[in-house]
């Protein structure tokens, strides 16, 4: 299958230029001590993927990219964020990007279209008025304080209303004497709990839901209550017909209460699915020298195989993920985090621009099919 071509870019500015080869070289400089390659075809090949290719110095060193044994012919596996940036606006509409992007507005689209969420129980928007699931909305910090004591569930997630790589996210569970403890077992009287909402609402507030929890099938593969998402990303055609391009699962490993696997640099790894069947391919884990990627066919801690797992529910997944693909149309190309729980898949997330696939080396075939749909 012929690799698709990159977007047409713009001419870029001659210091521009000078810059990468300066940040090509510096690259090119850590690299040769690591893989002990000449210096001499480290610094073209990273001339080629920072000049051409539009890879940042750190995107070159973090995914391995002057290791002597990619082949030339490997490099189309691996794409840059910015040149998958380009892709994703030309599908996605600037203006539809809030509809996924701000998880308040998400949640609430959600609702109306009959897509399966986390319960929301709140909006927090600091000063300003926000929305509580049932009832008027609390408007002051002690009407809070009550709200999270006795009218939220036992279980709460709260996350920021903007953002992503799992920034800011809090896993709670209610003690018997109305405080919250975390994952780390760190305890917080409402009253704390509810000055860091005012102190982080920023534009968008927190969104208050229910906390959810995984098929036992994957609590038992990586040993951990916490959740553990499959990233699934459609691309609607010119019809407003979806595919699916490519699925992964987030494993969580060690204590961590995020999925979140950020380039390897949480210590999670990442397993791609195969699209028909639902299992799991062995996964990728960050480099201890953070220069590419380790393969584990099986969970570092549990020691169950990755390689081979089933993934449960997975044709719901997949329908899931193709039905709420329709309901957001305009956007055309979204990553969705998607929880399977006992009782089926549910929606967590959606990203109107998700993560290059890079550590699963099947960028190749992704532009393909997106050159081919789009």
């Amino acid at each position: 299958m012929p690799n698709p071509k990159p977007p047409p870019l713009k001419k870029r500015r001659p210091d521009h230029v000078l810059r990468d080869l300066g940040r090509a070289l510096r690259v090119a400089a850590r690299f040769t001590p690591l893989f002990g390659r000449g210096y001499a075809p480290a610094v073209r090949r990273a001339a080629r993927l920072v000049g051409r290719e539009l890879f940042t110095a750190e995107e070159i060193l973090r995914l391995g990219l002057l290791d002597p044994a990619l082949s030339a012919d490997d490099l189309p596996r691996f794409t840059s964020r910015r040149a998958m940036t380009l892709i994703e606006q030309r599908l996605n509409p600037e203006a539809w990007r809030v509809l996924a992007e701000d998880k308040g507005i998400f949640y609430r689209y959600c609702a109306a279209h009959g897509l399966p969420t986390p319960r929301l129980w709140a909006l927090f928007l600091g000063e300003r008025p926000g929305w509580a699931r049932g009832r008027p909305a609390p408007e002051t910090r002690e009407a809070w304080c009550g709200f999270l004591e006795s009218d939220c569930p036992a279980g709460l997630v709260i996350k920021p209303g903007f953002g992503g790589y799992g920034s800011g996210v809090q896993v709670l569970e209610r003690t018997p004497d109305k405080c919250f403890a975390d994952h780390a077992d760190r305890v917080l009287r409402a009253a704390e709990l509810v000055d860091r909402l005012y102190v982080g609402a920023g534009i968008r507030g927190w969104v208050i839901q229910e906390r959810i929890h995984n098929h036992p099938d994957l609590r038992r593969l990586s040993g951990s209550p916490y959740l553990q998402c499959a990233r699934l990303i459609t691309l609607s055609d010119r019809q407003g017909q979806p595919h699916l391009l490519h699925a992964h699962l987030k494993v969580i490993v060690g204590g961590n209460a995020i999925d979140n696997f950020h380039h390897g640099a949480t210590g999670n790894v990442t397993a791609r699915a195969d699209l028909e069947r639902g299992t799991l391919f062995a996964a990728m884990a960050g480099n201890p020298h953070g220069a590419g990627y380790l393969t584990a066919s099986r969970h570092p801690d549990t020691g169950e195989a990755i390689e081979g797992f089933q993934l449960p529910f997975w044709n719901e997944a997949c329908q899931l993920a193709k039905t709420a693909a329709r309901e957001f149309l305009p956007l055309r190309f979204v990553g969705w985090d998607i929880a399977l729980t006992a009782n089926g898949p549910i929606l967590v997330e959606a990203n109107w621009n998700p993560d290059p696939t890079n550590p699963h080396r099947n960028l190749h075939l992704l532009r393909a099919k997106i050159e081919r749909l789009a």
